[in-house]
């Protein structure tokens, strides 16, 4: 994966096995939310055991617009304390660079989306109570997820959580180098770029980034926090002490900390 965007050449890797996904946690595999190219389009469920709360998260898997079940297993320890605590996780997948744009990519995801909010009572989740998370791309997917459409509540989630997301998509445009997804018309930058959508009837969002990001600015998530503060959007920021990376130690549990926080007020209350 390429440096610029590409979350896992960033990663803190010492200590990484200690944090890896517990396979076992997953309640149903592969779930097909749709086709491109004869491919099947999937996500993971996993439903808690014994606490579960009625609430969901659709965890959007993408680090530089590349997304697998090795990025899921990577990055799943992001999403452990909401299972824990009762949330059901979504692990959305979807088709990867360098063989799509980032265009294609989110058109993808836009059914995944769809896919779960239909049908979330299936897994015990009442799709009013559904926010998104992401990292990196995964962040700025997220974002477009939750703000790219206004509705009813039961058409989009309720909330998310973006950790260092880029917001405005223009400067990385055509950056092939980065990734191959931005190889794509600059006409569209402006529909995948959440900042773009800021609007006052958006859903509540928290925004975590590393002070110390040299991939995305931190400027990118401040820059959309102010923005939505300025429309009376109920909006958070926080920033921790580290790059971009997957947290650890202080960072981590205080990024945990706050995302648990944020979901359960959000979706619970």
């Amino acid at each position: 994966m390429i440096r610029q965007i590409a979350l896992a050449l960033s990663l803190q890797l010492a200590g990484l096995t200690s944090l890896t996904f517990a396979q076992d946690e997953i309640t149903r595999r592969d779930v097909i939310y749709g086709h491109k190219d004869g491919m099947a389009m999937v996500y993971d469920v996993a439903v808690p055991s014994d606490n579960a709360n009625g609430a969901g998260i659709i965890f959007v898997i993408s680090g530089g617009f590349f997304s697998a079940i090795e990025s899921q297993q990577m990055i799943a320890p992001v999403a452990k304390p909401m299972l824990d605590a009762g949330f059901t996780i979504f692990y959305l997948r979807h088709p990867s660079t360098p063989k799509y744009l980032a265009p294609e990519i989110y058109a993808a995801l836009q059914l995944g989306r769809d896919h779960i909010l239909t049908n979330a009572e299936d897994f015990g989740v009442a799709p009013t109570k559904i926010g998104t998370l992401g990292m990196s791309t995964g962040g700025l997917l997220a974002l477009l997820l939750a703000v790219d459409q206004p509705g009813d509540a039961r058409s989009r989630p309720a909330t998310t959580v973006a950790y260092m997301p880029i917001t405005d998509i223009r400067p990385h445009v055509g950056n092939v180098r980065a990734t191959p997804s931005l190889g794509f018309d600059p006409a569209l930058a402006p529909a995948l770029s959440p900042i773009d959508f800021a609007s006052a009837d958006d859903p509540p969002i928290l925004f975590i980034h590393g002070s110390l990001d040299q991939v995305v600015s931190p400027e990118d998530s401040k820059n959309m926090y102010e923005k939505l503060r300025m429309l009376g959007v109920e909006t958070q920021l926080l920033s921790v002490e580290a790059g971009h990376e997957l947290f650890t130690g202080n960072e981590k549990e205080l990024a945990d900390s706050a995302a648990l926080e944020w979901f359960t007020s959000k979706l619970l209350q």
